[in-house]
């Protein structure tokens, strides 16, 4: 039996409404409410964070924003267009599939050439590995179980919390590699910030962010 779990349909991604409920939606129900909507909630802070670098990405090559007067009419409508979701959503919705057998979200076809797989652990900071689970955690490495719904958000949030000189994983050739910190070997640093609903305070001022302007940015710190 070919299973399938689409990430732009499923609900998989948690969210506190604007009227305090607890809600759950796919990549595109989320976007396509994101007026309705106040955050992202999960318990983990790097799944949380992780689902909110995606879904700005996602949203940012969607919408495909080349002008400051397109920026300026979507800020004043309020809302993401719903025709270019949907148009999107509908074009790319076989790249989105955790179960492909050609091209699984987030993951790798080169599977069976490995000659070990690892354990889920290994892509969930907080689950401790080796000997730790005996001090820390009392499940094994290799008892856990999860569902599409977590699995999503772990591939989402292992890339850019990654840490140095912690877990390790085994190459293509079965070698012992350490995994370097975060996608550009240097701890990451996530300002999000705080508006009225989804829309305003988190996907639209950081998509568009002038690179330059951030780059000379002085943050103050009230101690």
């Amino acid at each position: 039996m070919a299973y399938h779990y689409n990430i732009l349909e499923e609900s998989w991604i948690d969210v506190l409404t604007t009227e305090g409920d607890i809600e759950s939606y796919g990549i595109e129900g989320v976007l396509l409410n994101a007026a309705e909507l106040l955050e992202i909630v999960d318990a983990s802070p790097l799944m949380k964070y992780g689902m909110y670098r995606f879904l700005i990405a996602f949203m940012s090559d969607a919408l495909a924003i080349k002008k400051l007067s397109d920026i300026e009419n979507l800020l004043k409508t309020g809302e993401f267009p719903s025709d270019k979701i949907e148009q999107y959503c509908e074009k790319y919705s076989h790249k989105f599939d955790l179960f492909s057998t050609t091209e699984p979200f987030g993951q790798t076809i080169r599977l069976k050439k490995l000659k070990k797989t690892n354990y889920i652990p290994m892509i969930i900071h907080h689950l401790p590995t080796g000997i730790n689970p005996i001090h820390f955690f009392n499940v094994k490495q290799d008892e856990h179980k999860i569902c599409p719904k977590i699995c999503a958000r772990a591939i989402l949030a292992f890339s850019p919390f990654a840490v140095g000189f912690g877990k390790s994983h085994n190459n293509s050739e079965g070698k012992g590699v350490s995994y370097t910190s975060s996608i550009n070997k240097a701890p990451p640093w996530y300002f999000l910030i705080k508006g009225k609903n989804l829309f305003l305070s988190r996907f639209f001022p950081f998509s568009f962010f002038p690179p330059k302007k951030l780059r000379s940015c002085q943050l103050k710190v009230e101690k």
